[in-house]
């Protein structure tokens, strides 16, 4: 997606993941510190605060969840980046910019 910007392996993997209805697994803990900002990085200059967390270690004999759940409420953020609008909050939108230009 190019046009829209969006030239990063990650954001076509979270678009395939999505439309595909496909799990992603995450970890009870994070594992790594990203140390991929700052000026020498490829896209990311600045350091966010919310991306730099720290690193542990994974403890073991590793536990397993009894079932799989997904947790869809952790989707909706990537769904609303990286999906198109549906139907209703698109006519939605359209009625609003005819609206708007309806008066003035």
């Amino acid at each position: 997606h190019r046009n829209m910007g969006f030239d990063g392996w990650d954001y076509r993997l979270t678009y395939t993941t999505l439309v595909s209805n496909m799990l992603s697994v995450a970890p009870r803990v994070n594992m790594v510190a990203n140390v991929g900002f700052g000026p020498e990085a490829t896209r990311t200059k600045v350091a966010v605060a919310k991306w730099m967390l720290p690193a542990h270690e994974m403890l073991f004999p590793l536990k397993h969840p009894p079932a799989v759940i997904p947790m869809r409420s952790l989707d909706l953020p990537d769904q609303l980046l990286y999906l198109p609008p549906r139907l209703p909050l698109r006519a939605l939108r359209k009625l609003r910019r005819i609206l708007a230009g309806s008066q003035r």
